[in-house]
């Protein structure tokens, strides 16, 4: 999970939307009080979603960058 406070445009992020659905990739596009707007895939709009189903690839130069399990 991320708080939208930490959450800055161009992040790179893993999205776990649904328990059937594999982690996808996106990047943060806008930020609001309550949810993070990120582009995932391919796709060329954004989707709003809440920020417990987003984790950091990588919060800081330098730091391990977790695969996603499945």
């Amino acid at each position: 999970m991320i708080l939208p406070s930490e959450s800055a445009p161009g992040r790179l992020v893993i999205y776990k939307g649904g328990s059937d659905d594999p982690p996808t990739t996106g990047v943060i596009t806008r930020v609001s009080p309550r949810r993070v707007f990120v582009r995932l895939g391919s796709r060329p709009y954004s989707m709003a979603v809440d920020p417990a189903e987003l984790d950091f690839i990588a919060r800081r130069r330098g730091d391990r960058v977790p695969r996603p399990h499945g």
